[in-house]
C-alpha cells in the first residue's frame, strides 16, 4: 500500500507541473475576483503563482477565467463567476493581479485579458 504524502504547495506535487492544465487557483490558494462597472478586473490572491504568467483568458460562453503561463500551461480560476460580474468581464482588456501579505500588497502584475465568446454555448 502506498503511503500518502502531503504537499503544502499543490504545484510542487510530483508530476503536477508536467501537466498542461494545472490545479485551479482556488484549490491552491485564497483567491477573490473583483470587477467594477468600468470593467477593471482585479485578481487578489495570497500565494505566488506556480509559474510565470503571460496572459489571462475569459470565456464568456462558459463563464470561466483562465491564466496562461509562459510555457502554455493553463490554470483555471476554479470559482463560479456570477452574472453581475460577467457583464463587466466581457468588456475588460486587462487583469490586475495583487498578492496580499499581512494586509499589504506584496506583489502585483498587469496581464492582458483576452475575451472569447461564440454565443453558441449557454453556461
Amino acid at each position: 500500500m502506498n503511503e500518502l504524502a502531503f504537499y503544502e504547495d499543490t504545484a510542487q506535487t510530483p508530476g503536477v507541473l508536467e501537466s498542461p492544465v494545472l490545479p485551479s487557483l482556488c484549490a491552491t490558494m485564497n483567491v477573490d475576483l473583483v470587477v467594477n462597472p468600468n470593467s477593471s478586473v482585479w485578481l487578489i490572491h495570497d500565494r505566488p503563482f506556480p509559474l510565470g504568467l503571460i496572459w489571462a483568458e475569459y470565456d464568456a460562453d462558459t463563464a470561466s477565467l483562465y491564466l496562461v503561463a509562459k510555457d502554455g500551461k493553463i490554470i483555471d480560476l476554479g470559482m463560479k463567476i456570477f452574472p453581475d460580474t460577467r457583464k463587466y468581464l466581457r468588456h475588460a482588456r486587462q487583469l490586475f493581479t495583487m498578492r496580499m501579505k499581512d494586509g499589504d500588497v506584496d506583489d502585483s502584475y498587469i496581464l492582458p485579458l483576452l475575451v472569447r465568446e461564440t454565443r453558441n454555448y449557454k453556461a
